[in-house]
C-alpha cells in the first residue's frame, strides 16, 4: 500500500512496524491502515533510525504498534501508546544490556517522550509534541527516574 511507504527507512521495512508473534498465535490482523496512527508510526520510524545510526549496529524490533485485542493479549496498559503508533520495543544485543542502552541515550540527550528498561528490552515512545524525556524502570507500575550514572 502506498500509504505504508512513510513507514519504509533505511534499516526497517513498514512491516517492522506491524509484526507481533501475539498476533500471528492467536491469528489476529495487527495491520493498520489509520492516518494517525500512521503518522505516529513515522515519527517512530525516524526515531529508531536515528537510533540505529547512532549505534551502528542492527536494532532489533520486538513491537511497535499494537490494535487493541492484541495489547490486552500481551497485558499492555488500557492507555499504552502501542495503539496510537507512539511507542516502541527493541534489543541491540551487539550495543549492550537494556540498562546500558537507556543510560546511553539518555547521557547522548536522544528526546524521546519515555525511554524504558523493561524485561529484557527497552521501550520507547515519541510523541509529534510534548515529549516528556524521562527515562527509567518501569516496575509493576512503579516509574522510577535512572540517573546519569547508573546502569
Amino acid at each position: 500500500m502506498k500509504d505504508l511507504q512513510i513507514l519504509e527507512r533505511k534499516n526497517f521495512k513498514a512491516i517492522d512496524f506491524f509484526n507481533s508473534e501475539t498476533a500471528r498465535k492467536n491469528k489476529i490482523n495487527n495491520f493498520c491502515d489509520n492516518q494517525t496512527i500512521l503518522e505516529n508510526l513515522s515519527i517512530i520510524a525516524d526515531k529508531i533510525q536515528e537510533i540505529r545510526n547512532l549505534f551502528d549496529r542492527p536494532v532489533i524490533i520486538n513491537s511497535a504498534y499494537r490494535n487493541p485485542q492484541v495489547n490486552k493479549l500481551v497485558g499492555g496498559s488500557k492507555y499504552s501508546q502501542h495503539m496510537y503508533g507512539q511507542a516502541i520495543d527493541f534489543v541491540c544485543p551487539g550495543f549492550g544490556t537494556p540498562q546500558e542502552i537507556v543510560l546511553y541515550m539518555k547521557n547522548v540527550g536522544i528526546e524521546v517522550d519515555q525511554c524504558l528498561i523493561e524485561k529484557g528490552w527497552v521501550h520507547l515512545s515519541v510523541k509529534k509534541r510534548g515529549n516528556r524525556n524521562q527515562f527509567g524502570t518501569l516496575i509493576n507500575g512503579v516509574f522510577r527516574i535512572i540517573s546519569t550514572n547508573e546502569v
